[in-house]
């Protein structure tokens, strides 16, 4: 039996929902503000084991298969939470894959400590291109020099994970804000998503721990980049079957010359085409969650990842964009949820790559 077929499954979807209708995102009042993650809600999400569920409870998550992740991001997209689940599963799926050297600190990601994130210069969860950063050894100690144009995360997040050129091939650092030495700039970027802050990354010298090194470096990165994918794709899961509920409770209960929005042929078959959309997302997504981690899965993986999120990209967009017409003149306004969802599916192009992209990605690696 799989895990989304199991009671454990039910039960820890309504637990997430408690939670979060105790927790209720704070919203900024429009796009210029932004607010930061309420520690409060962090922790007590820490404290519920849901931060790394699919960490092995060894190295301090809850063992359980990374359908339960995929369940929990889902959860945080239905109400567009600003909880940075993806950076620190990004960050527990790296740590896991450096072995010994990044032990203590999956111990402390588990825990609920922030992990910032930069991989690409520019696409903080998408394919890498250039890594923007230059490590440089000297005595035994590194030090890393460059930028990073974008990358996903708050001022909060005390420790970074950062990938550079190390001679011919890349590496993976632990860099620590607060460390003697340690020149690092974060300076916010504007977000189409307030609940997902941007900054951009300076480093000048800045003293940093090898992780990872070597010709295996992209491989761990691909491995991890494909997990953040199939999370990200069920995190705009949650907010695409959210926008599509929101727009059929709007077209149930708006009336117009007298008689429900609903009523009207075009509005049910756009709703009809949409519901489809999300419903063939759900399956492809629980399926790609299903298949990570099994033994003879990984090359499936590879090209699912990059499908799953072209599909969910896609699917997102057609239904926020349902929920905002559908809503009429107040969809349009920036507080109303249906622009939430919007800007949620808007914004993950730019956080994750174009859904054309992704689909170039699976074509190249299933051989077409």
């Amino acid at each position: 039996m799989y895990f989304s077929d199991t009671v454990e499954c039910e039960d820890l979807r309504e637990v997430l929902e408690r939670f979060h209708a105790a927790h209720p995102t704070p919203y900024p009042s429009g796009p210029a503000e932004t607010i930061g993650v309420d520690e409060s809600r962090w922790s007590e999400l820490a404290a519920m084991g849901a931060i790394a569920p699919q960490i092995d409870d060894a190295l301090g998550g809850a063992g359980l298969p990374f359908e339960a992740f995929a369940v929990t991001v889902e959860a945080g997209g239905a109400v567009v939470s600003d909880l940075p689940l993806l950076a620190s599963a990004a960050a527990a799926e790296a740590l896991v894959r450096c072995g010994e050297s990044g032990a203590a600190l999956l111990s402390e990601v588990a825990a609920g400590v922030k992990v910032a994130v930069a991989l690409d210069d520019r696409c903080p969860w998408g394919t890498v291109v250039e890594s923007g950063v230059v490590a440089r050894e000297h005595a035994g100690s590194w030090t890393l020099t460059g930028a990073k144009q974008l990358v996903a995360a708050d001022l909060s997040a005390q420790t970074l994970l950062v990938l550079a050129d190390a001679g011919p091939h890349r590496g993976l650092f632990a860099v620590s804000i607060g460390a003697a030495g340690a020149t690092v700039t974060r300076t916010p970027r504007p977000a189409l998503d307030p609940t997902v802050p941007l900054l951009r990354l300076d480093l000048d010298g800045a003293p940093a721990a090898p992780l990872a090194l070597g010709a295996g470096t992209d491989a761990i990165v691909a491995d991890v980049l494909d997990r953040v994918w199939i999370g990200a794709a069920a995190e705009l899961l949650g907010a695409a079957q959210a926008a599509l509920d929101l727009a059929l409770d709007v077209v149930t209960t708006r009336r117009q010359f007298g008689r429900p929005v609903g009523v009207n042929q075009a509005v049910k078959h756009r709703l009809a085409d949409t519901h489809t959309t999300v419903s063939g997302l759900r399956s492809s997504v629980r399926y790609a969650a299903r298949r990570v981690g099994e033994p003879d899965a990984a090359a499936e993986v590879s090209w699912l990842a990059p499908l799953v999120v072209s599909l969910a990209i896609d699917a997102a967009v057609r239904s926020a964009n349902d929920a905002v017409q559908f809503s009429g003149a107040m969809g349009y306004t920036w507080e109303h949820h249906a622009h939430r969802y919007l800007n949620r599916a808007a914004s993950a192009a730019a956080l994750f790559g174009s859904a054309d992209s992704h689909r170039e990605t699976m074509l190249t690696r299933r051989g077409w």
